[in-house]
């Protein structure tokens, strides 16, 4: 639980941060505690380089998935459907609190089954 005394705490317990590319082309979306939609879909956007083969949004530090940051997230996965790069692919690895939200929403499927997951 984040000290919400302690702002400097509070925003590293509740942050999105991009890493990579790798030496494999692979970049990296890290979210953890409560996403904020706009930050989480601004770091999915910064993944758009042709170069990056894969993108992995990794969520299992995930607590509050909203439904904008759901409608984010979605929105990236239908980006890079339409895109068609052949060797891209989006890596998915949800929270129990990820995959409850996208349940509510009838997005588990569309999500989970157009990406591949690792749990």
């Amino acid at each position: 639980m984040p000290d919400l005394d302690d702002p400097a705490k509070s925003a590293s317990a509740n942050a999105v941060e991009v890493t990579g590319p790798d030496a494999e082309g692979s970049v990296t979306v890290r979210a953890r505690g409560v996403v904020d939609a706009a930050a989480f879909a601004a770091a999915l956007a910064r993944t758009g380089d042709p170069e990056t083969s894969t993108v992995v949004v990794d969520l299992l530090e995930v607590d509050s998935f909203s439904m904008e940051a759901a409608s984010a997230l979605l929105s990236h996965q239908r980006a890079v459907s339409r895109a068609m790069t052949p060797n891209r692919r989006l890596l998915l690895r949800p929270s129990p609190a990820v995959i409850r939200k996208l349940d509510l929403l009838g997005l588990t499927a569309v999500l989970l089954g157009n990406s591949e997951s690792a749990k």
